[in-house]
């Protein structure tokens, strides 16, 4: 089952995904459906977070931004989990 975020409460929710995903209680795909480019400051903060250090590649890159429903679906088919964070 993947996430797909809609216009509301993105940015938390999307928060959210992403560090259940980070400790292991979120195994699907997060997918934003970003019409027109809506959100596309928002892919840029965590394009940020990257260059900082705050996400990894590796988790940014199961992260979708997109309109296109056939790229969604090829995403989702071919989504891996991420390996579970330790924290030691």
């Amino acid at each position: 089952m993947a996430m797909l975020v809609l216009h509301f409460q993105v940015g938390r929710v999307l928060t959210e995904v992403i560090s259940w995903s980070r400790i292991g209680k979120n195994q699907n795909p997060c997918i934003v459906y970003n019409e027109n480019n809506y959100y596309e400051a928002l892919k840029n903060m965590y394009d940020t977070m990257v260059n900082y250090g705050f996400l990894t590649y590796t988790e940014r890159a199961n992260i979708l931004f997109s309109n296109d429903l056939s790229q969604i679906e090829s995403f989702i088919q071919n989504y891996k989990s991420p390996e579970i964070r330790s924290y030691q």
